[in-house]
């Protein structure tokens, strides 16, 4: 969470400062920097991005795969 913190307000604040005042390890945070985004959150986030927008469809029987003769039953 201090990690993410700091890289949302780096525009806002010197990176080096909010590091020593969050008491977070400068290669640790410029380490997750790196780190590619795993698939479940790639897919968290699409989700929630068309649930904001009002466009989710999810839990729709269509969608998990069952017809809609046979979610009626």
């Amino acid at each position: 969470m201090r990690f993410a913190f700091t890289s949302d307000h780096s525009a806002l604040f010197e990176v080096n400062i909010m590091l020593c005042v969050l008491n977070v390890n400068k290669s640790g945070f410029y380490a997750w920097l790196k780190r590619l985004v795993c698939p479940r959150a790639e897919r968290n986030a699409v989700v929630l991005e068309g649930f904001l927008a009002g466009t989710a469809w999810l839990g729709s029987s269509e969608q998990r795969g069952l017809s809609t003769a046979r979610a009626s039953h």
